[in-house]
């Protein structure tokens, strides 16, 4: 008894410091995260233009277009920043008389900006200041009577010493964070690891009973009505071409990745978040629904939950084939990515049973909370990235949508049917992250579950 107590000590030890050394060793922040950004208003139409360089010299092979146009008011600009690059170029337009402001020029380096010395910027013009010139510290403006103005920066070591400094201090930040909250979780489940254990069991032991109940609520669900289970794909498919008809048609939305058709982008989208909302909401009313089994004492009323979402498993496995042929229709045939996409569905089924067991627990006592989960779907379908795309958010606000769940397992669907070569292991900080949210909404549904279960048959 005592050698395998020390065993277990010495595995759990083992498991946190082998952890830690792979965040250590392997994960970092995007290094090549910086970008030139700057704010542009101007009283006509025009198109401006940054060239970079690394020695000095200018080559259009080695610039940037950014057209304006000026009913839109100021309008915000980036390009994506190479450090081998010490100059860049901000030639303001071509046309003769612009009145110009410009602010907010900086280097944004991982979400913190860096600002450019406009003083400097101002020393490598090619025009004279003119009385209506204004130089302040935020934002300079020109008046101009020739076409071409433009002014020179060098990016000065030292300014690059202050980027590689920070993002070194953010990356070692994060490091001892996500080795934190990695300790934490593994000193969770080591104090809960019975409770995690039995049930795990609980649900293997029943795995047979799980399938057939599964079968059955997905026949039943349906039974007396004239197309039977084709109801289950009628309504998800009318909620997709609704959508699709009106962003691609209506508003005219593209893809935001190259070469991948609008229709392909939304669905591949659409389609986990349909599965994680009829989940949530079948297997959140699972015991009131299935009060005569929640009843009998010697049935484990835990496999319910499971049954709910496996239910609703069936219906996303022929959208999945579903996405697989407009693949194939459109000439965008997933890749090697497309093995990833069963790390997806697994990381699917245990977001929505950590949740489930949470959710259903709670509205046996409170039969309100159904309708509250369909307010929260309804707002996390707007909340998340699905028919619109996170890169319109702004830099600095982009970690906040990334902070739900849901975003991680969508866009690892788009990773996969939109050959975007990423795999998930190279989104390590985003990995962890869910994995965290995951276990930590395992144990608390499930805790939570086991505290509240005895007092179900008296309620219902």
């Amino acid at each position: 008894m005592y050698k395998k107590r020390l065993i277990k000590i010495f595995l759990f030890i083992f498991l946190i410091v082998f952890s830690n050394f792979l965040v250590v060793e392997v994960c970092s922040i995007n290094y090549n995260d910086i970008k030139l950004s700057f704010e542009i208003e101007n009283n006509q139409d025009d198109v401006f233009q940054v060239f970079v360089s690394e020695d000095g010299t200018w080559s259009e092979d080695k610039s940037f277009y950014f057209p304006y146009s000026a009913d839109r008011g100021a309008q915000a600009y980036s390009i994506n920043w190479n450090t081998s690059w010490k100059y860049f170029r901000l030639d303001l337009g071509g046309n003769i008389g612009n009145k110009t402001k410009v602010s907010k020029l900086s280097m944004l380096v991982n979400g913190k900006r860096f600002n450019i010395d406009l003083k400097r910027l101002m020393q490598g013009k090619n025009f004279e200041n003119s009385e209506n010139d204004i130089l302040d510290e935020n934002y300079f403006y020109v008046e101009t009577d020739f076409s071409d103005p433009f002014a020179v920066y060098e990016i000065t070591q030292q300014e690059y010493n202050s980027i590689f400094k920070y993002q070194n201090k953010l990356n070692d930040t994060l490091k001892i964070g996500i080795c934190c909250i990695f300790d934490l979780v593994f000193i969770i489940l080591a104090i809960k690891r019975k409770f995690v254990y039995a049930l795990v069991k609980e649900l293997l032991t029943n795995k047979h009973l799980i399938w057939n109940l599964s079968k059955n609520d997905f026949k039943t669900k349906y039974a007396g009505s004239a197309l039977g289970i084709v109801w289950a794909f009628i309504q998800p498919i009318v909620t997709i071409l609704v959508y699709w008809a009106v962003f691609q048609f209506g508003l005219k939305s593209t893809s935001p990745v190259e070469n991948v058709p609008y229709i392909i982008w939304f669905i591949s989208g659409m389609v986990p978040w349909l599965f994680f909302s009829e989940a949530i909401n079948n297997a959140s009313n699972c015991f009131i629904e299935y009060s005569y089994l929640v009843k009998k004492v010697i049935f484990k009323i835990s496999i319910l939950p499971v049954v709910k979402v496996i239910s609703s498993f069936f219906v996303h496995i022929v959208f999945l084939a579903f996405i697989f042929i407009l693949c194939i229709v459109y000439g965008t045939i997933p890749k090697l990515e497309i093995l990833q996409l069963f790390y997806y569905v697994a990381c699917m089924f245990i977001l929505v049973t950590a949740i489930s067991f949470f959710t259903s627990a709670i509205t046996v006592f409170f039969r309100d909370f159904g309708q509250l989960i369909n307010i929260f779907l309804q707002i996390g379908m707007w909340a998340t990235p699905i028919v619109w795309p996170y890169s319109i958010v702004p830099d600095k606000f982009q970690w906040i949508v990334k902070l739900n769940p849901m975003f991680y397992i969508i866009d690892g669907y788009r990773d996969v049917f939109c050959n975007t070569g990423i795999w998930f292991w190279n989104k390590y900080f985003q990995t962890i992250y869910f994995w965290v949210i995951a276990g930590i909404l395992l144990i608390a549904g499930t805790l939570i579950f086991k505290r509240l279960k005895n007092h179900f048959a008296d309620v219902l």
